[in-house]
């Protein structure tokens, strides 16, 4: 799993937050108790902060320093003390999985029908894909 795919398809959609004490974001009052929503999908597609939004880019990650995460644009796994604690482990497994699965097979989507994300709880895909898996030509 690339930042770009992370970019493009957080794998939670909508953060919820509520203050200890009264604070203020962006400039806005936000009183103790209330509830706050971040919406990765949203922020992660926002223009103010990225080119070409919704293309997925990978290149634009390429060779810089991280200053797509320093502004609060780029959370797919949230931020802060509430953090997602298995996002090391997820980004390491996801590499390793995918790194074998492209060295071993040639992989093809069985259908021509387009795979959608959907926000629930978690991204998850529109229908459930079949893929064909073929032995890697060597």
């Amino acid at each position: 799993m690339s930042r770009a795919t992370l970019r493009l398809y957080p794998p939670v959609p909508l953060l919820m937050r509520e203050p200890v004490d009264d604070d203020v974001i962006e400039g806005e009052q936000v009183k103790r108790g209330v509830q706050v929503y971040i919406a990765p999908w949203v922020l992660h597609r926002h223009r103010k902060h990225w080119e070409h939004p919704t293309v997925f880019m990978p290149d634009r990650f390429a060779g810089r320093p991280a200053p797509w995460t320093s502004d609060g644009a780029y959370l797919p796994f949230g931020v802060g003390p509430r953090t997602c604690i298995g996002a090391v482990f997820a980004l390491a497994e996801a590499q390793i999985v995918l790194a074998k699965v492209l060295w071993s097979f040639t992989l093809a989507l069985e259908s021509q029908r387009p795979v959608l994300p959907v926000g629930r709880l978690t991204i998850q895909p529109s229908y459930a894909p079949t893929f064909r898996l073929e032995p890697a030509r060597s």
